[in-house]
């Protein structure tokens, strides 16, 4: 989905990984392309039970942030770890906390 859908670049996935500052990214930027949202979000991360590493460990998720501010688009990434135990736990903990940055970014617009 990341390659085919939102356009992200091959050489940034094997550059920087799937799960990386410069893919989430990658991801709402192509996100803007091909919708007129006002605020955009992308959510790329290892919610496990396996598949982490020393670079990002189960429970690393990056997030991409997109918000149109005076007719101009800002993008920002952040880094999140969460220390829950199980996939769904880690997914639970990644949906609120993309939903607290979407109700964050609708108080600046």
């Amino acid at each position: 989905m990341k390659i085919r859908l939102l356009k992200v670049s091959k050489n940034t996935i094997i550059n920087y990984g799937a799960v990386s500052h410069q893919t989430a990214l990658a991801m709402v930027k192509g996100l803007k392309k091909i919708t007129d949202s006002e605020i955009l979000l992308s959510v790329t991360g290892v919610a496990g039970p396996s598949g982490g590493t020393a670079r990002t460990p189960v429970g690393c998720v990056f997030f991409g942030i997109g918000s149109k501010i005076n007719k101009k688009y800002i993008f920002k990434t952040t880094k999140k770890i969460f220390h829950e135990k199980t996939r769904h736990a880690i997914q639970k903990k990644s949906t609120e906390y993309a939903v607290y940055l979407i109700l964050k970014e609708l108080k600046k617009i």
